[in-house]
């Protein structure tokens, strides 16, 4: 019998500016980490603009551009109008996950320019 493990898969939308921007997730809960299975991105600025995903001490400690680059677990760079989804075919995998978030920490948002609309998934284990 194959045993079956229930990932509580939880996801988050939100738009994410130059403005440090905390997903509202709350910290990682202690003896935990959080996995994040799938990001997608999408560019609502009218040039290139780089989303950052930051593993941070609070909602707002990526403050600046070179603090969000510096805790970055995940960067991408969008063209004009771009959308991104990383894995870029098929359903999220909680076995591969793209990075994690060690407790305690938060995971925030920023971007170098404008406007962008994350879609994010992602468990606590």
């Amino acid at each position: 019998m194959t045993e079956v493990k229930n990932y509580d898969i939880k996801t988050v939308s939100k738009v994410i500016s130059t403005v440090n921007t905390g997903l509202s997730l709350g910290a990682v809960p202690s003896g935990m980490k959080r996995w994040v299975t799938f990001v997608r991105a999408d560019n609502a600025y009218g040039g290139e603009n780089k989303l950052f995903l930051v593993s941070t001490t609070s909602e707002t400690a990526a403050s600046t551009v070179t603090l969000a680059s510096a805790g970055a677990k995940d960067r991408v760079t969008l063209q004009s109008k771009e959308h991104f989804a990383n894995p870029p075919k098929g359903p999220a995998d909680p076995e591969f996950p793209l990075f994690s978030i060690a407790e305690a920490k938060y995971l925030t948002a920023k971007t170098n320019r404008g406007s962008v609309n994350l879609f994010m998934q992602y468990y606590d284990e």
